[in-house]
């Protein structure tokens, strides 16, 4: 039996354009793992969640130039020198993932924060982009 993964185009801007991944399927770079993301997006923002279990805050760089996100990170095993592993399955290594943000993003309020696993990432929509109540207009 073939397992077939689905490829949705209108993503392709999301995600590793410069990465040169924005049309492979694989799950890993050559680097390392590339963490499994999740993009929501809500009336005032959009927020992007990253699975890295095990990472600290200290091993991810987060940069915003030119409208494009780079979230970079990397974990190196400090047991490799002295453990001879068998079989090892965990996940040591850099990843970069980048993301192209429209112009409904403000590139001046980004937070992000890292928590059991998830580094979460906010994107503050900008004020012409956020949704506008319906308006009554008078007819004379």
């Amino acid at each position: 039996m073939t397992l077939v993964r689905f490829f949705r185009p209108e993503f392709i801007n999301q995600v590793d354009r410069y990465n040169g991944t924005a049309n492979r399927f694989e799950d890993s770079t050559a680097n390392g793992t590339m963490p499994a993301t999740n993009i929501m997006e809500g009336t005032n923002s959009f927020v992007l969640e990253l699975a890295a279990p095990g990472f600290s805050k200290s091993n991810f760089s987060i940069e915003v130039n030119n409208n494009t996100l780079t979230i970079k990170g990397e974990k190196q095993n400090a047991d490799a020198a002295n453990v001879k592993y068998t079989r090892c399955e965990f996940g040591y290594g850099n990843f970069s993932r980048s993301f192209i943000l429209g112009k409904a993003v403000d590139t001046n309020n980004i937070e992000a924060k890292y928590e059991n696993g998830i580094l979460s990432i906010t994107l503050m929509k900008r004020e012409e982009a956020k949704p506008k109540p319906a308006r009554v207009i008078d007819v004379n």
